[in-house]
């Protein structure tokens, strides 16, 4: 018996190369997908996600356990009571902006644009979203910032003469 798997190849070709072009993409935008089952406590990640966060190549599951140890100790209580808030007050869209530490010690900061699903009692099931390397935006404001205040303690002296 022969078998033609001919359309089969073609198609599994096509989907390597589609998914190929969606990891550039994701890699140029610096953004990364993810999905993550409350109840299992693991989250599903994209090969952009684990290049942003520095995990080893190929990596494309871990628990939630190591991914609260890599975000900043001074923004994981925070990230959890919005967390916690949010489901609470059952809504769909969550976003937030926190800094995760990647092996070595580089702090990159993450904005997480979620969606999340509930089960039939209400329960928070499934969180499922991107994330967005804004590190470069957070050091750019964070100069003008400085430059601000620079300026007003400037001019606060000058009208102070």
């Amino acid at each position: 018996m022969k078998l033609d798997i001919s359309k089969r190849k073609r198609a599994e070709a096509a989907l390597a190369e589609s998914n190929a072009q969606l990891d550039l993409a994701h890699k140029a935008a610096r953004v990364g997908s993810y999905t993550y089952d409350l109840t299992a406590r693991s989250m599903r990640i994209s090969r952009a996600s684990a290049e942003t966060y520095g995990l080893p190549d190929g990596t494309i599951e871990i628990t939630g356990e190591q991914w609260c140890a890599r975000v900043h100790r001074d923004d994981l209580q925070r990230l959890r009571a919005e967390h916690i808030r949010a489901f609470k007050e059952r809504r769909r869209e969550l976003v937030n902006e926190f800094r995760f530490v990647r092996p070595g010690g580089e702090i990159r900061w993450i904005e997480a644009r979620s969606l999340v699903a509930y089960d039939d009692a209400g329960r928070a099931e499934r969180m499922t979203g991107v994330y967005i390397d804004v590190t470069e935006r957070r050091k750019s404001e964070d100069h003008k910032n400085l430059l601000i205040a620079e300026l007003n303690h400037r001019v606060r002296n000058i009208l102070n003469l």
